[in-house]
């Protein structure tokens, strides 16, 4: 894969900084974050985690969220709250995200490969602090990272849980649309049938 094997130069935000927060047991909203910031000077510092309040013997989990443009953590604990009574989840912003916005970051490092290498760094970063192998669920558009991270790093990785997985980018597109299509023929709706085209 040609965009894995790029070898940019890591680009470092001197704003940002990696943070690792935990949130108040019993309450999902993300206002009532309580965060604690960590000396993490080998990090890319332009990017987040956001963990649940940790519990003995839980394994760690690394959320990969969706998009891309929004973090979906707020989503995920707020409907998805019971995965922290089974593990530590760490809800992972990724560059140009949610925490990990920054408006100065340039769009050459703004790439899947770059996104992996960053990804890297958080899951050292849980392994080294809790001493265990992770779990990483990745939906969407996350599915991407964590189909290729997964492959890369094996020995990192206990399972890989993969929610709307994106196998074939082209195809999905070309299938979608000729869905969207079939659809507004079937229905007989002239502006979406003309949008389509347009589109198209």
């Amino acid at each position: 894969m040609p965009i894995i094997a790029s070898q940019q130069k890591e680009h470092r935000n001197i704003k940002g900084q990696v943070a690792l927060a935990q949130i108040e047991p019993g309450n999902s909203s993300s206002s009532c974050t309580r965060e604690k910031r960590l000396p993490c000077p080998n990090l890319t510092r332009s990017i987040r985690l956001v963990s649940s309040v940790p519990k003995a013997n839980q394994r760690p989990l690394i959320l990969l969220h969706g998009g891309p443009g929004t973090s979906e953590s707020s989503l995920f604990r707020h409907y998805n709250s019971a995965r922290k009574n089974h593990f530590l989840v760490f809800y992972w912003e990724r560059r140009g995200t949610g925490g990990s916005f920054h408006l100065d970051i340039p769009p050459a490092f703004m790439t899947t490969a770059q996104f992996v290498r960053d990804l890297d760094e958080a899951v050292e970063m849980v392994r080294q602090r809790f001493e265990r192998i992770i779990v990483l669920l990745g939906h969407s558009s996350g599915t991407v990272l964590g189909t290729i991270y997964t492959t890369l790093h094996p020995e990192k990785v206990s399972a890989y849980i993969g929610i709307s997985q994106i196998a074939d980018v082209s195809q999905g597109r070309h299938l979608s649309y000729a869905f969207a299509v079939a659809e507004a023929r079937k229905r007989r709706n002239s502006k979406a049938i003309f949008g389509l085209s347009v589109a198209m």
